[in-house]
């Protein structure tokens, strides 16, 4: 049950990110947020070497913003 929350969750963060990309895109500071939540989302789920890249992406675009 839990299990499947959590994958109906990455879907969604999924397209809520392909649809920031499109709107702002690869390099906007507004993907920040998603990336961070999904981040959070996939270590949850001891995807720990996944989140990294995105948390390392999402730290990459407020350091551009800067």
């Amino acid at each position: 049950h839990k299990q499947g929350r959590f994958n109906m969750a990455e879907t969604l963060y999924k397209r809520v990110l392909a649809t920031q990309e499109k709107l702002y895109g690869l390099r906007g500071v507004q993907l920040e947020t998603v990336l961070t939540s999904y981040a959070c989302l996939l270590k949850e789920l001891k995807r720990d070497s996944e989140a990294l890249t995105l948390e390392k992406r999402a730290d990459n675009l407020l350091l551009c913003k800067a």
